[in-house]
């Protein structure tokens, strides 16, 4: 059995188990249910385009992007409602992510993710610019869920 988790592949091997408390059992359940349920097409493209932003970000500027500014885009991404539509990803610098929508002139918004525990945040909506810092603590920040309503507004945003 392979476990499939944003494009790292680890072994899991039944042969290899030794695991027989209840903690155990329930842990190879758990990987069993995992493995059973196909990915959702939202997480698959997601998938795709990190992985498409972080070899183009390689492969252009020779940037690695930082272990915890993945942690916390992916946490990010993880928690966006699934009526926003999923942003273009772009590595800006090793401890920088940049999340964009575009939705035309003077719709657009861009979500900065980094290693600390704030999210960065520049939108353009009509000619009102807005931009600040919130902290993210697992949640779609207040100011950005209101950002994605007004450049979205017909999803719910929440």
């Amino acid at each position: 059995m392979t476990v499939m988790a944003f494009g790292c592949t680890n072994v899991y091997s039944p042969l290899q188990d030794r695991a027989v408390s209840d903690a155990g059992t329930a842990l190879r359940e758990s990987l069993e249910s995992a493995i059973d349920s196909p990915p959702s097409e939202r997480l698959a493209d997601m998938v795709n385009a990190i992985g498409a932003a972080l070899r183009h970000g390689y492969e252009t500027e020779a940037v690695l992007v930082d272990i915890d500014a993945y942690g916390r885009m992916i946490e990010f991404l993880s928690v966006l409602p699934s009526s926003v539509p999923l942003p273009g990803i772009v590595v800006e610098s090793a401890t920088q992510i940049g999340l964009d929508w575009d939705q035309g002139a003077r719709r657009t918004l861009s979500v900065t993710v980094t290693e600390t525990p704030y999210l960065g945040y520049a939108a353009l909506l009509g000619h009102e610019p807005l931009y600040g810092r919130v902290p993210f603590a697992g949640q779609v920040p207040e100011t950005v869920e209101h950002l994605l309503r007004r450049i979205f507004p017909t999803s719910s945003g929440s």
